[in-house]
């Protein structure tokens, strides 16, 4: 019995690595949106051909491989259905669906990788769906004991133990290994990567990927610098995950990415800014000004930065202030998605899901927990809105 395997195992990344979680996602990520990829793993392996062709090869003639090779191979044309219907009716073949990130140029095959960190609060589950590949940052809780983001601790475990303490965790940007480890995989793969980072602003981490390339000496790596966090990260890598589905080009998701992101805007309700003010990310007299007479602040990043969007009394009045600065950044643009997000609670988005859906008649939003090191500058109680406003037009 023949069978058929989509694809070299080579380019999919080792268990041990951190982008294992995205790794059954690359295996089905890894060709066009048309048709099927096989390649015969027999002892009478045929080139894989391209484009839907498959060749057949019949069984009973196994015996006798250059007699089989020189007198009993056909290529067969067929629509995708047909061929495996055929396939698996007659010889019993295994034959795996095509999917969308291979490219083909001169006959060699290779994958576009998404890479992104942790603080686009993309959870392993998740980050296997869309076939990205996420790399943890670190959070250093009181007792010295390092969690990676996203992977050791659920955000819900996380805020649990975060109200115990009595001094708040730090954050840390991930060490230019495991970028680098992910760079030569990818590279020996001649496979090309485009990484989506958080602010350069607010971490070190996007200067450390970049770092990581320069040691692994490679030059298959495309830089995005999101100039945003968390929701706003977020919605840049599901919009490259999405373009490499289409079948653009490493270069064309790049570039799109960069007019995007003039576009995105990250609008968020903050119930105490002392956790910005002792994260470092808010000078402390803004902080202070933000939060006193039970004022309820709202950020914004802007440049890169945490800004202060405005203020109001009350959580009501938080939710209508959030409205408000919405419709003043250009308002939701209905043709891409936007991302809600809450820190403890998922009803912390209600509010914003009927002023999206039955105020705006717009498509609901995704709802998505906000992470472990965004949630530490945060703090519990936050929620806000990530989107593209209405100026955004993608050919």
């Amino acid at each position: 019995r023949a069978v058929f395997s989509a694809g070299s195992s080579s380019c999919a990344p080792t268990a041990s690595s951190p982008q294992s979680t995205a790794a059954s996602a690359r295996t089905r990520h890894r060709a066009g949106k048309d048709g099927f990829s096989v390649s015969l793993i027999s002892l009478f392996t045929a080139h894989p051909p391209v484009g839907g062709h498959c060749t057949i090869l019949p069984p009973r003639f196994a015996s006798s491989f250059s007699f089989m090779r020189r007198n009993f191979t056909q290529k067969i044309d067929i629509p995708p259905g047909v061929l495996v219907y055929f396939v698996r009716l007659f010889y019993g073949f295994v034959v795996l669906p095509k999917t969308h990130d291979e490219r083909t140029h001169g006959g060699t095959n290779y994958m576009i990788r998404i890479l992104t960190d942790s603080a686009s609060d993309i959870l392993p589950a998740e980050a296997a769906q869309l076939g990205v590949d996420v790399i943890p940052l670190n959070v250093t809780l009181e007792d010295g004991t390092v969690i990676r983001d996203g992977v050791d601790l659920t955000p819900s475990e996380y805020y649990e133990h975060m109200a115990g303490c009595k001094k708040l965790p730090t954050t840390s940007q991930p060490s230019p290994e495991l970028f680098e480890k992910f760079y030569a995989e990818a590279a020996a793969a001649g496979d090309e990567v485009v990484g989506i980072f958080l602010s350069h602003e607010l971490s070190g981490t996007y200067q450390c990927a970049k770092l990581a390339a320069d040691l692994a000496n490679v030059d298959n790596v495309l830089f995005v610098d999101s100039t945003n966090v968390c929701l706003g990260e977020g919605l840049l890598v599901r919009m490259a995950a999405h373009l490499r589905d289409e079948g653009k080009s490493a270069v064309q998701i790049a570039a799109t990415l960069e007019h995007a992101k003039e576009h995105l805007h990250l609008v968020a309700a903050i119930d105490d800014l002392k956790y910005l003010r002792k994260g470092g990310r808010l000078p402390a007299a803004v902080a202070v000004a933000g939060g006193m007479l039970g004022i309820k602040p709202l950020i914004t990043i802007k440049e890169g930065k945490v800004a202060m969007a405005g203020k109001a009394r009350g959580l009501p009045g938080a939710y209508v202030a959030l409205f408000k600065k919405i419709e003043e950044l250009g308002g939701v643009n209905p043709r891409f998605p936007s991302l809600a997000g809450y820190t403890i609670s998922p009803r912390e988005v209600n509010p914003i899901q009927t002023y999206l859906v039955d105020n705006l008649g717009l498509s609901e939003p995704l709802v998505r927990q906000i992470g472990c090191v965004i949630g530490t500058h945060a703090g519990p109680g936050a929620f806000g809105l990530a989107f593209f406003d209405n100026g955004l037009v993608i050919d």
